[in-house]
């Protein structure tokens, strides 16, 4: 609150009322305002303008509580400098200002048509529907820089209004792909407000997209949307030439997947080559483990990853093994171990056999000896 009271204090006029003092040598020190002069005759005439200028500033500086909105609102509204009026209007519409929502309403409204692209967005951005249109227009001008639309795009799914219709329309008729990849990216809050249904088959367009970043964007909105059908298209994005698309298919099944995801999920969690898709197809397999709760038939556990990490157990070790239940885990150890017996078996018979013949030869010569004597 301290850096909105002072932005709303330093309002064009008491800029340049406190750069005209700086130029007659008034300095300001920790907060003061201190003019040290050698007086001269010339004082007797130019000290009145000094001290009406340094009471007007003291008087522009000072900011009541009750004034900080109405003076934010306004230098957003009037101020020249458009970086100026982006840093109030930032403030104004800040929760922790706790602007009254009649006074964002009005100031946004008259911000429609500012020059400068960040206050028009950010207005629009607070200003409910009316702003679609706004951020519409903004994100779909092709003369203006693509970072700015980017950001207009993501605005449309600005809760607690999302704009459904500009979404969708971007999601599926928008010929350039980062477009579609930031108003994916800001899906999430549009879903939480309660727009994913509307949404998802836009998002599953996209899904298909010959650009690996659309489709891993794509694969991280199924996630949050969890539909079942999302499960499917997820599953078959496990398989995708990019590794970025398959660790955001494998979080995004961690999210919501059901049992049938663990199969494709699993050669990904064995892989040696991508580490990041490898964590992420072990950790959405721990995820839909603790959703099964180890309660039902098929269930899952991670084996100890000092062992064989990632492997998947699918049945319950300790309880009867059930038709078509699976523990690769445990299978493989017990393989391990079998080996490792056959293997001291092996050397233990090779043992006994070169001690046998040792004791026959010894034997042999005894003999032979008794019979020289």
């Amino acid at each position: 609150m301290v850096d909105a009271h002072i932005c709303a204090a330093l309002g064009f006029e008491a800029r340049q009322r406190l750069a005209r003092l700086l130029d007659w040598g008034v300095q300001v020190q920790k907060g003061n305002v201190i003019s040290v002069t050698n007086w001269t005759s010339e004082h007797n005439r130019s000290m009145p303008a000094l001290l009406s200028n340094l009471a007007m500033v003291a008087r522009l500086l000072s900011v009541a509580p009750s004034e900080l909105h109405a003076r934010l609102a306004r230098n957003a509204l009037e101020d020249p400098v458009a970086e100026v009026r982006l840093r109030n209007l930032t403030y104004l519409v800040a929760p922790e200002t706790r602007t009254p929502p009649e006074l964002v309403a009005r100031t946004v409204l008259g911000l429609f048509g500012d020059v400068h692209l960040p206050v028009r967005r950010l207005a629009a951005e607070h200003a409910g529907v009316h702003g679609h249109a706004v951020l519409r227009a903004m994100a779909a001008d092709s003369t203006i820089e693509l970072a700015a639309r980017m950001k207009a795009a993501l605005g449309l799914a600005r809760p607690p209004l999302p704009d459904i219709e500009g979404l969708r329309a971007l999601l599926t008729e928008s010929q350039e792909p980062m477009l579609v990849y930031a108003a994916l990216s800001g899906i999430d809050a549009a879903i939480d407000a309660g727009a994913g249904a509307a949404l998802f088959e836009a998002v599953l367009r996209c899904a298909e997209s010959e650009h690996e970043a659309v489709r891993a964007a794509a694969a991280r909105a199924l996630g949050v949307v969890a539909q079942p059908r999302g499960e499917l298209v997820l599953m078959r994005l496990l398989s995708d030439a990019s590794s970025d698309v398959q660790e955001a298919s494998a979080h995004a099944l961690g999210a919501f997947g059901s049992v049938a995801a663990v199969e494709p999920l699993l050669p990904l969690a064995q892989s040696l080559v991508r580490q990041r898709v490898r964590q992420a197809a072990r950790g959405a397999i721990g995820r839909i483990q603790s959703r099964l709760g180890g309660a039902e038939a098929g269930q899952l556990s991670l084996s100890d990853p000092y062992d064989l990490a990632g492997a998947v157990d699918v049945a319950d070790t300790s309880a009867n093994i059930r038709v078509g239940a699976l523990s690769l885990a445990e299978e493989q150890a017990a393989g391990r171990a079998r080996a490792r017996g056959h293997q001291v078996e092996a050397g233990q018979t090779d043992e006994d056999e070169a001690g046998a013949s040792n004791r026959e030869e010894r034997a042999r010569a005894r003999r032979a000896r008794q019979g020289d004597e």
